[in-house]
């Protein structure tokens, strides 16, 4: 019979104890470490480009950056990205609450890899943006960007507003009549 008083039985419980712990530990260490982590950020901007031949600037243009940075160990593949509303609409026939976003300009090429640290980043034209969505949602309706990688794992930004994409547009149509002002008076 074992006597829970001898000090082998004690040191060979705690030994067991210690190990457990430690053991579990590192399982929760190993997988905290393996979580994919992206932190995407959405930054709306206006955008100008000067023409180096006249040396005139072009009407401001509404953009909605999208940032993505890479918070793991290993190289993640960025498939797509979208903006999530906050009610379904009716876009095209069909119900969806998502509006997938492709690369303007043609300079990013999908599957993107997404190596440790690094940032993806991309724009979206406020205009777009807008001749999708319309005036299917109220203005104060929230709306996120998701970043999809090619396992299908979701990275979603915070929220923000429709109005902010709405400003945007009003502020790029201001310019563009400030723009034709300023050529029609030269």
């Amino acid at each position: 019979m074992v006597e829970w008083n001898d000090p082998r039985v004690v040191v060979a419980i705690y030994a067991a104890i210690v190990a457990t712990v430690s053991l579990l530990w590192n399982i929760i260490v190993s997988i905290k470490n393996n979580i994919r982590k992206i932190k995407v950020v959405v930054t709306p901007r206006m955008a100008f480009s000067k023409d180096q031949q006249f040396g005139t600037y072009s009407p401001s243009v509404g953009i909605l950056k999208v940032q993505a940075t890479n918070y793991t160990k290993e190289d993640i593949y960025i498939k797509s990205w979208s903006i999530i509303l906050s009610n379904k609409i009716d876009l095209m026939k069909h119900k969806t609450n998502e509006i997938c976003c492709f690369d303007e300009f043609g300079t990013i090429e999908y599957p993107y890899q997404l190596k440790k640290g690094d940032v993806f980043s991309d724009i979206s034209n406020v205009s777009s943006i807008i001749n999708a969505i319309g005036k299917k949602i109220s203005s104060n309706s929230k709306m996120q960007v998701c970043v999809y990688d090619t396992f299908g794992k979701k990275y979603k930004s915070g929220k923000f507003i429709y109005k902010i994409i709405l400003d945007l547009l009003e502020a790029e149509e201001l310019s563009r009549k400030k723009h034709i002002n300023s050529i029609t008076t030269q």
